[in-house]
């Protein structure tokens, strides 16, 4: 399975290239492997020997935050109102918000059901909290879902 993020561009083919060399660092890391993954700042590689296309999976891949920032009230209740209203746009795989001097983005694998997209979303958003705090930015990415 491979999943590419939605603002990828198609026309330079942006996301093939990310799948294309996300597979060759794969063939040498992993070799005869049964199984691999590896994530990219742009795309997701994953193979296994066992049923993983539309399994839920909040596994923790990976987490980025960036440095702690003082944040005032009405700027931390406004990232997390903005966080909140794409992890909760029910229904649709790539979520974004593009607001004045912040942005939103969430997405999920396109082999998970709605039900399971915005499961996963949720505990992205539980675990950015956890893991990232108060910074001026953060990535957590999921098995499924970032």
């Amino acid at each position: 399975m491979h999943h590419c993020r939605s603002d990828l561009s198609t026309r330079s083919d942006d996301c093939a290239r990310c799948v294309a060399q996300a597979a060759r660092i794969l063939q040498n890391l992993c070799g005869g492997a049964s199984g691999g993954a590896l994530l990219l700042e742009g795309c997701f590689v994953e193979y296994e020997n066992t049923k993983f296309l539309g399994v839920a999976n909040k596994t923790l891949l990976a987490r980025v935050c960036g440095t702690p920032w003082g944040y005032s009230s009405d700027e931390l209740t406004k990232t997390s109102k903005m966080v909140s209203f794409v992890v909760d746009a029910n229904s649709v795989p790539y979520r974004a918000w593009i607001g004045k001097g912040s942005q939103a983005v969430a997405q999920c694998t396109g082999d998970l059901s709605a039900s399971d997209c915005n499961d996963c979303l949720k505990e992205a958003n539980k675990q950015l909290k956890s893991l990232c705090g108060i910074t001026a930015w953060g990535e957590v990415h999921l098995a499924k879902c970032y």
